[in-house]
């Protein structure tokens, strides 16, 4: 059964007929990119960053107007640089040019667009990254910003890491300068959302001003908001439960949310969690089917994708099964296999290569 809801993944330029609640935000950051060099984008995690850029941002912009470069840090910052540089460039034309703000200066000349450098989880820099390649980071942006090039730095950032800038700001002093910050959503906005989703999703709501508001209050976590995720993993729950209630019933309508559906006051707990359980119930039943037991292994390669501290890792395919085969002894086809299904179950979300 198909889903109309994007899960865990970002919204990205084509989904602008179902990206709703951010217009305000994204008004201001297409305004602070025309203002400034460099501008930082921060929020809590889940607030909708990467969405408000690759969807909100982008859709401001004709084509012609800016060359976006999508950046994480992956395995090296400057190495990431450098690949996502070489995708857009003409072939071979920043070979032997390893300086960064000369090879903008190419690349520019080549387009002749004004360049748009996006770090998308810059906190990656600093949680995996050393203090040498941090310096060597901050030492590139300073000279690029300073050959006053068409180019324009957008860094995007979870709050709690902005104390580990002080090092680049002594660098690049005007570092924040401009920068905005995504607050979670408002119930007026959150409405839109659930609406507007419900609405391209060819979903009824019934009685919209008591089944809305009951959907965002089954979600909310007292004193700390609504996440965005939840809110799509929430409503595809109540998709898939009126789907069995319609078959149940043996109606031929259209999908439909009303107030029986929701439940008043039926709050939806620890929503994340049961979806990846689900989902990896699914995985675990697959290997199963394929002769292995090991019911950890799905697990063990997940938690080989985040931190410590819950931020996501941006490791290739190849570098994890080869991690996992030194460390655990994982055969690097089942990595593989878990990796793409795991992906295509929207636990985790694989970077186009």
């Amino acid at each position: 059964m198909d889903s109309p809801f994007k899960f865990l993944d970002a919204y990205e330029k084509d989904d602008k007929d179902r990206f709703f609640g951010r217009t305000r935000e994204i008004a201001r950051l297409y305004n602070a990119l025309h203002a400034s060099n460099i501008v930082m984008l921060y929020g809590a995690s889940g607030t909708g960053k990467t969405s408000l850029i690759n969807c909100g941002l982008a859709n401001k912009f004709y084509d012609t107007d800016w060359l976006p470069i999508f950046i994480r840090r992956g395995d090296g910052i400057m190495g990431s640089i450098y690949r996502e540089l070489e995708k857009v460039a003409g072939e071979d034309s920043l070979k032997g040019i390893d300086d960064l703000s000369d090879q903008i200066q190419t690349l520019y000349k080549e387009h002749y667009r004004p360049i748009y450098l996006i770090f998308d989880q810059f906190e990656e820099l600093h949680v995996l990254g050393t203090q040498k390649e941090q310096k060597t980071f901050n030492k590139a942006i300073a000279k690029l910003l300073k050959a006053g090039l068409p180019c324009k730095i957008l860094i995007s950032i979870r709050e709690e890491y902005i104390a580990y800038l002080s090092e680049m700001e002594k660098m690049v002093p005007s570092l924040f300068d401009n920068r905005i910050r995504i607050e979670r959503m408002n119930d007026v906005n959150l409405y839109r959302v659930v609406s507007g989703t419900a609405k391209e999703a060819n979903i009824k709501i019934a009685t919209p001003r008591k089944t809305v508001p009951t959907i965002i209050k089954n979600i909310r976590i007292p004193g700390f908001g609504v996440e965005l995720a939840h809110l799509q993993i929430y409503m595809d729950k109540l998709y898939k439960k009126d789907v069995r209630r319609r078959k149940r019933k043996k109606e031929d309508r259209q999908i439909r949310f009303d107030s029986y559906l929701v439940g008043k006051g039926k709050q939806l707990e620890g929503v994340i969690s049961d979806f990846i359980d689900e989902q990896m119930k699914v995985l675990q039943a697959e290997l199963l089917e394929k002769g292995i037991e090991d019911m950890q292994l799905p697990w063990n390669i997940l938690f080989e994708l985040v931190t410590d501290d819950g931020t996501k890792l941006n490791v290739e395919v190849d570098a994890l099964k080869g991690r996992l085969f030194q460390k655990r002894d994982i055969d690097p086809e089942i990595t593989e296999f878990c990796v793409n299904r795991l992906n295509e179950l929207k636990v985790i979300r694989m970077l186009p290569t």
